[in-house]
């Protein structure tokens, strides 16, 4: 039986690629709602500013690994950072992008990594 949502595993990036590779654990399975929640930076110490973030879309999703496309405005840079669900208020009630797919009420928690 599950008990919480899907937890980031791993992150698989290459240094000026336009795609990122998060695979999940404590799941069996997940359930991609939405394509949005994500983003990237690639401003290095400038990172700590909201400002520049920008939105990554997930854009496919393959067992427990999701790729999310990066904003070309990071394409051919190094990212600094990557979030998930980072905004005081994300989202509408239950309006995650991934949840468990056992359990549908069991969404991923918000996540935050800076490389």
């Amino acid at each position: 039986m599950e008990f919480q949502g899907p937890i980031v595993q791993n992150i698989s990036y290459i240094t000026g690629g336009e795609t990122v590779n998060i695979t999940y654990t404590a799941v069996t399975d997940i359930d991609l709602r939405s394509a949005n929640g994500f983003e990237v930076c690639c401003q290095g110490i400038y990172c700590t500013s909201d400002y520049t973030w920008v939105s990554a879309t997930i854009t496919s999703k393959n067992g427990l690994t999701i790729t999310i496309t990066v904003n070309s405005t990071c394409v051919k840079q190094i990212l600094h950072g990557i979030r998930y669900l980072w905004r005081e208020t994300p989202c509408p009630f239950k309006g995650a992008a991934l949840y468990s797919s056992t359990d549908p009420n069991l969404p991923s928690p918000p996540y935050y990594k800076l490389f």
